[in-house]
């Protein structure tokens, strides 16, 4: 007898779903290409707006008290982030911890890279805010030195994404919940593979000389007394 073909349907499925679970891991966030994308978007009409104003005296000693504000109040949400967050103390390990290294203490990693969820919360959001205060900074020199007050614009805009892009301020002031690791480093962040790779090497190094001062004590104690 002969063999019916099989449906294209039913060969296809095998594919569409790896093809589905694909793009459920690649999903691009706030932090992918898809959440720059938006971010560059949604600059286009700010700097429109901006070019369309007569700035003056007024209006920029305003615009300027703005942007100080925003700074202020994102880095007051920020400290009262951390500060729950060493409260509560949260134990549970967490793998991967990409941009989260360069805050993050050698001493807090376990033996297999591992670091507390305390720890990583607290790297994270020290690593929002130093986004916040460089955007800050750089937008304030470029405002004061070419007297543009575009920058000032953005970078309120762009604070505020920071912002709700930041999972541990969901976390811990909103009480959403999120899953550890988020933004986790990848190939094509340099910065976070070779903090990873230095915060470990020296992970290893403090292990090792702890061993050693051990070993070292036990053999002292275990000495005996020249009668």
């Amino acid at each position: 007898p002969t063999r019916r073909p099989r449906p294209v349907a039913s060969i296809m499925a095998p594919a569409r779903k790896m093809v589905a679970a694909r793009v459920r891991q690649q999903a691009p966030g706030s932090s992918g290409m898809g959440g720059q994308m938006m971010k560059q978007l949604a600059m286009m009409p700010i700097m429109y707006f901006a070019s369309q104003i007569e700035w003056d005296k007024q209006k920029i000693f305003i615009l300027e008290a703005v942007f100080l504000t925003f700074l202020a109040v994102s880095s007051v949400l920020i400290q009262l982030a951390l500060l729950l967050v060493n409260r509560k103390q949260e134990k549970g390990r967490v793998v991967d911890a990409g941009d989260a290294m360069l805050f993050l203490d050698a001493s807090a990693l376990g033996a297999d890279g591992s670091m507390s969820i305390q720890d990583y919360d607290s790297a994270k959001l020290k690593v929002s805010r130093m986004q916040v205060l460089i955007s800050g900074t750089i937008s304030w020199f470029v405002h004061t030195k070419w007297e543009t007050q575009t920058p000032l614009l953005m970078v309120c805009v762009v604070v505020v994404m920071q912002l709700w892009d930041c999972k541990a301020l969901a976390i811990h002031l909103l009480g959403i919940p999120h899953k550890r690791p988020w933004d986790s480093s990848a190939p094509s962040n340099p910065l976070a593979s070779w903090a990873q790779k230095q915060k470990k090497e020296e992970a290893k190094e403090l292990r090792k000389a702890e061993k050693e001062a051990t070993g070292g004590k036990q053999k002292i104690k275990g000495k005996p007394k020249a009668s």
